[in-house]
């Protein structure tokens, strides 16, 4: 494998990473104020969304510990397709339960992401010297997904709207 094609694996592996973690599981921590401004969740039901969404990260990643490398770039697909699915669903009118579920939903997505983007590059690809790269998809996805959410706040958009802009976002990403 040429260097120019270590590094598209690493950056790919790591937009999963982006997407799973900093979109998935993280920008709910920089919505969460607003949907609680908005009287769609309190203080006691974000609890419930995070912790749901905990629970789910953990489930998850136990059931990806039977992922093979083999299957690892479908597994990346859908882990980007349910991240996107589940950021979208987020921005409908839905009753707490249901916010909880799909938070829980997309931690499973999450920890996906996490296990199948590893898989693939160091398993798979067999590019371990990418790893820095590709765990750096975390971080880079949390302050991209907090770069969009501080200008839709300042764009005046509602929680609705934020939630849909990182589907979006997520979608042209994946």
């Amino acid at each position: 494998m040429s260097a120019a094609a270590r590094l598209r694996a690493a950056i790919a592996a790591a937009v999963i990473l982006a997407i799973g973690m900093g979109f998935g599981r993280f920008a709910f921590t920089a919505i969460y104020p607003h949907m609680v401004r908005e009287g769609v969740l309190s203080l006691r039901d974000g609890s419930l969304a995070a912790s749901a969404n905990y629970a789910g990260y953990l489930l998850g990643a136990v059931l990806a510990m039977r992922a093979r490398a083999h299957s690892a770039h479908r597994l990346c697909l859908w882990s980007v397709a349910g991240t996107a699915l589940c950021l979208g669903v987020l921005a409908l009118p839905l009753p707490v339960w249901l916010i909880v579920t799909v938070r829980g939903v997309a931690g499973v997505f999450s920890a996906l992401a996490m296990v199948a983007a590893s898989l693939w590059l160091l398993v798979q690809r067999g590019h371990g010297r990418g790893a820095p790269l590709l765990y750096a998809g975390v971080g880079a996805g949390i302050a991209v997904s907090a770069e969009l959410l501080v200008l839709a706040s300042h764009l005046g958009w509602h929680s609705a709207g934020m939630w849909l802009l990182l589907a979006g976002v997520t979608v042209l990403a994946g």
